[in-house]
């Protein structure tokens, strides 16, 4: 049991890093304004890591990795979900609302 266990804790450290990566390359380009030269010269060596620190644990899905990665799908969708239907929900009830002047009384 403990080695599946620190299967699935390598599995998700490594996507965790790989995702930091990535939100951090999008940082430096658009708020830090760093040339794509600048970028990858900095963020080109870690993503080599990220990148072999995931296929080293590409093994570990079969053995129960995919559990957190459903998870994971499962809650982005519902955050989507509620985040795009929100604003949709509103314009509904807006349309389909009687003006206070049309109420009895």
């Amino acid at each position: 049991m403990h080695a599946a266990g620190g299967g699935l804790r390598n599995a998700a450290v490594a996507a965790a890093m790989g995702i930091t990566t990535i939100l951090a390359v999008v940082l430096a380009r658009s708020k830090v304004r760093w040339t794509p030269w600048i970028v990858t010269a900095v963020f080109g060596p870690l993503m080599f890591i990220d990148v072999v620190y995931v296929a080293g644990n590409v093994t570990k899905f079969a053995q129960g990795a995919w559990l957190p990665l459903l998870v994971a799908l499962v809650l982005f969708s519902l955050f989507m979900a509620w985040r795009f239907g929100r604003p949709r929900l509103r314009s509904a009830l807006r349309a389909a609302a009687v003006p206070l002047k049309r109420l009895p009384g």
